[in-house]
């Protein structure tokens, strides 16, 4: 595991690793499966790692993926519990990577039940066909599972096997430490991926709205199908407008925030006041990680807003120079100053809420 940065999380586990078949390093690679994917901070850090490949399809020939199981083992080393954001710097779901490989990594999170594992992923179709289909490895008993690490999963774990008497007869599915969330950056991308995460076997499922791109609003899901045509996500009903009808599954938490690095795309204030108004309502965890390179003038030195990086962002345009962002007759002018500067405060507030680590072993 490595320590990152992450406000929602504790540590990182990333053992899906690249290797550069031209200079040898090794990093890490996925492929962008939509807008949010364009400025991806992985993407940007793989040049360091020596593996200077793009996220896209057509990269996928340059290096040669691997399960590295040295790293693999490394949250059964650990016995402090911990949140673990699982394949940060690429998704666990990438079509790249063998169900075999998702198996290992799911039986390191049942025999290291200490810890509450965040699995977050754009591909939520393909969890959710994993997570039906309960794997054989996820049926058969924790001794089983214990035999089938290896020697290198032995050695890590050692002697300790807490739960093998507790649960004889096999491990409980879906696993109650594993939490399952999708990204979205706007209306369309949600409305896509929400329901599916939704229907999928989860302990606790949430959202991260980060990078946003655009207003989403949970209340009004649309949706065909399940009863009618829109979801509340958040209140967990369906219907038609003014009809509603319950219950249905809702999210457990949801994280917002801007976009950094270079390119970055300012964020409406007003987008994220909206999801956090409607987790409130709902009694929702809400988390704001960042407001990323773009901040709202509110509150701020203008002396030091006159003294930011230029840079202005329009849909569909190109950057163009001038000093600050503004969302035309919407208002809500953002000045460009760095994501450090920028912070994490909403309002005069920090959200950081997050959801409990899994106490229990009862399954949802």
């Amino acid at each position: 595991m490595g320590k990152t940065k992450i406000e929602w999380t504790d540590d990182s586990w990333n053992p899906i690793r690249a290797e550069n078949l031209e200079t040898g390093g090794v990093g890490h690679f996925c492929a962008r499966v939509s807008d949010g994917c364009r400025n991806c901070y992985a993407e940007r850090l793989q040049p360091r790692l020596q593996n200077p490949v793009r996220y896209a399809a057509q990269d996928a020939g340059k290096v040669r993926m691997f399960l590295d199981r040295d790293r693999l083992v490394t949250p059964l080393r650990q016995s402090r519990p911990r949140y673990i954001f699982v394949c940060s710097m690429t998704d666990l779901f990438y079509e790249g990577h063998p169900d075999e490989w998702i198996d290992e990594m799911f039986a390191v999170m049942a025999l290291a039940p200490q810890h509450t594992f965040l699995v977050l992923t754009k591909r939520i179709a393909r969890a959710r066909a994993y997570l039906d289909q309960t794997p054989p490895r996820q049926r058969c008993t924790y001794e089983e599972v214990y035999n089938a690490m290896g020697s290198v999963g032995k050695e890590a774990l050692g002697d300790r096997h807490p739960y093998r008497k507790a649960f004889p007869l096999g491990m409980p599915w879906p696993l109650p430490n594993v939490y399952l969330g999708v990204s979205a950056e706007d209306q369309k991308t949600a409305e896509a991926r929400i329901p599916d995460l939704l229907m999928a076997r989860a302990a606790r499922r949430f959202l991260s709205a980060e990078p946003l791109l655009g207003g989403i609003d949970l209340v009004w899901l649309h949706f065909i199908g399940g009863g009618g045509t829109h979801l509340d996500v958040v209140n967990g009903r369906h219907g038609e407008p003014d009809t509603w009808q319950a219950p249905a599954k809702r999210l457990d938490w949801v994280i917002a925030g801007g976009e950094s690095g270079p390119k970055a795309r300012p964020m409406h204030p007003d987008w994220v006041r909206k999801l956090r108004d409607q987790c409130q309502a709902a009694g929702v965890a809400f988390h704001f990680k960042q407001w990323g390179e773009w901040a709202p003038a509110d509150g701020r030195d203008q002396d030091d807003l006159q003294e930011c990086r230029y840079g202005e962002f329009h849909a569909g345009t190109d950057w163009i120079d001038s000093c600050l962002c503004p969302f035309g007759d919407r208002g809500g002018d953002m000045y460009r100053v760095g994501k450090k500067a920028a912070g994490r405060m909403l309002d005069g507030e920090i959200w950081d809420q997050r959801l409990p680590m899994a106490r229990d072993r009862e399954t949802v």
